[in-house]
């Protein structure tokens, strides 16, 4: 079984590693504990990486930090979540195309499809 890699960056503090698990990355390892999976860049006013504590306060909190007020970010999950069942049809069409496994596409896709519900974009 392959195993997801890190990736170095540039920070202000020099460089550094990603963290070993980010969501596409972790997807189709179910033995990844959800709590150590983290995404690569931070999100919410106490910079969260870990999936595990990512709430749609924090997407929220992040909208606010970009100059969108709580209307626009509210428009926006609503745009995504008219889109996101398509988006997800249309990303496994594309999978299949490249000739990645389906078992490894679903584990992702599913990934995507539990955390849009999870944040109140998409209905389980």
């Amino acid at each position: 079984m392959a195993t997801p890699t890190n990736t170095m960056v540039l920070t202000p503090g020099g460089y550094r590693l990603t963290p070993l698990y980010d969501v596409m990355s972790a997807a189709p390892y179910p033995e990844f504990a959800i709590q150590k999976v983290k995404l690569a860049m931070a999100i919410g006013d106490k910079g969260y990486y870990r999936l595990s504590q990512i709430q749609l306060r924090h997407f929220y909190q992040t909208g606010k930090r970009t100059g969108l007020s709580e209307q626009d970010m509210d428009n926006l999950l609503s745009d995504m979540s008219t889109r996101i069942e398509d988006a997800i049809t249309e990303a496994a069409a594309l999978a299949t195309d490249a000739g990645m496994p389906e078992s490894t596409s679903s584990q992702i896709l599913e990934g995507a499809r539990k955390r849009a519900g999870m944040i109140g974009v998409a209905k389980e």
